[in-house]
C-alpha cells in the first residue's frame, strides 16, 4: 500500500507541475494575444489615416491640376501680351526713328 500510495503522490505533484506549466504557458499565450490585438488595433488606425491621407491626396491633386492650368493661361496671356508689346515698341522706334531723320 505504500509503494501505491507514494505512486499517487508522485502522480499528483507530475500533474500540479504540468498544472503549472500549463498555467504559465497560458499567461504567456493571453499577453501575446494582448501585444496582437494592440498590433491590430494600430494597423486599423493606421489604414484608417492612410485613407484619410489619400482622399487628401486626391483633392490637392484636382487643386494642383487646376492651378497649373490657370498659370499656363496666365503664361499664354503674358507670353501674347509681351508680343504685343515688342510690336508696338517696334513701332515706336520705327516712329522715334523716322522723327530724328525728319529733324536732320
Amino acid at each position: 500500500m505504500h509503494k501505491e500510495l507514494q505512486a499517487l503522490k508522485e502522480m499528483v505533484a507530475v500533474m500540479f507541475e504540468k498544472q503549472d506549466q500549463l498555467i504559465t504557458e497560458n499567461l504567456e499565450l493571453r499577453e501575446r494575444c494582448l501585444n496582437f490585438e494592440s498590433t491590430v488595433k494600430m494597423n486599423h488606425e493606421m489604414k484608417k489615416t492612410l485613407e484619410e491621407i489619400k482622399e487628401k491626396n486626391s483633392a490637392l491633386k484636382g487643386k494642383c491640376m487646376n492651378y497649373e492650368t490657370a498659370l499656363q493661361g496666365l503664361q499664354e496671356r503674358l507670353d501674347s501680351s509681351l508680343e504685343t508689346g515688342k510690336q508696338m515698341s517696334e513701332g515706336k522706334l520705327d516712329e522715334f526713328k523716322r522723327n530724328e531723320k525728319k529733324k536732320k
